[in-house]
């Protein structure tokens, strides 16, 4: 089984700082999800899917904070949806 890994490197206009990203095929993504999110858990960067070719889906870290407010900013645009007021 041979994989394909290809990392985009972003410079600053200093040319000091640099964030390196990973890209993995839509086919290297569903034999390796595990693995690969086990990365993106570990290492707190975000990772590019591709098919075909063309990038589709970006997969990074969330903290549980990040998703709790998420979540919360989601259920009050629910209830605005539905007419719904807290009193």
């Amino acid at each position: 089984m041979t994989f394909t890994i290809i990392i985009a490197i972003k410079i600053d206009i200093t040319g000091k700082e640099f964030e390196a990203m990973k890209f993995y095929t839509v086919s290297e993504l569903r034999q390796r999800a595990t693995q690969i999110v086990t990365e993106i858990e570990n290492a707190k960067e975000e990772v590019i899917i591709t098919k075909n070719g063309k990038p589709v889906v970006l997969m990074c870290f969330i903290t549980d904070e990040a998703f709790s407010l998420k979540e919360n900013v989601k259920e009050k645009v629910r209830e605005k949806q539905h007419g719904k007021r807290n009193l």
